[in-house]
């Protein structure tokens, strides 16, 4: 399992290059709308934000797919894998398991 905790509402996703979800949804595919909206598996969460009226809870579970702008993640390479860090708010949504 990897070490590392994201901390303060990020999430950490692994980036898929699927053009359907499972639910029927289609990704775009030309690479100027793809270039913002990707999805990508949860790897790792972190328990919320805290702000100053107290914890926002991240409702994101390990193993569901997201779906997030590309310009609001922040790409990190661990053990030579590529990851998208993200804060869990700015996500667009989710598809559960």
């Amino acid at each position: 399992m990897m070490n590392f905790t994201p901390l303060n509402g990020n999430i950490l996703v692994e980036p898929t290059d699927e053009t359907q979800t499972a639910g029927g949804l289609y990704i775009p595919t030309e690479d100027s709308q793809r270039a913002k909206l990707i999805s990508g598996i949860v790897i790792k969460t972190s328990v919320g934000r805290q702000e100053p009226t107290g914890l926002i809870p991240c409702d994101i579970k390990e193993g569901e797919r997201v779906f997030y702008d590309k310009s609001f993640s922040s790409e990190i390479t661990m053990s030579g894998e590529k990851y998208h860090l993200i804060d869990f708010l700015a996500l667009y949504g989710k598809e559960g398991i």
